[in-house]
């Protein structure tokens, strides 16, 4: 199984050849609620939905990297953070996560 956000960029699934691909709305919403989380009303400030765990109290939003079509630069499929706005900023949200909410960076 791939992870969410990647896929591999000749179909082989070779590790050296996955490339990012951003999920859509409607596959980070169904990734997210695989998760136990839930679309909010709330955007991230780079426009992706937030979503909410009630159980952890802990909101996520899709990780897109800098925005300049690269994707996340450490492989993060996830930003985790314990309100929305503080997925915005890198010193307030709790870390990256990958597709299954293991954390891999700040």
């Amino acid at each position: 199984m791939l992870a969410m956000g990647f896929l591999p960029a000749n179909g082989a699934g070779n590790k050296s050849t996955k490339a990012w691909v951003r999920m859509t709305t409607k596959q980070s919403t169904d990734a997210a609620k695989k998760l136990g989380y839930e679309p909010t009303n709330y955007t991230a400030k780079n426009g992706e939905r937030i979503y909410y765990n009630k159980k952890t109290k802990t909101y996520i939003s899709q990780d897109i990297g800098s925005g300049d079509g690269s994707g996340p630069h450490n492989g993060g499929v996830w930003k985790m953070a314990k309100s929305p706005e503080a997925l915005n900023k890198k010193d307030t949200r709790m870390g990256t996560y990958d597709g299954n909410l293991k954390r891999i960076g700040d």
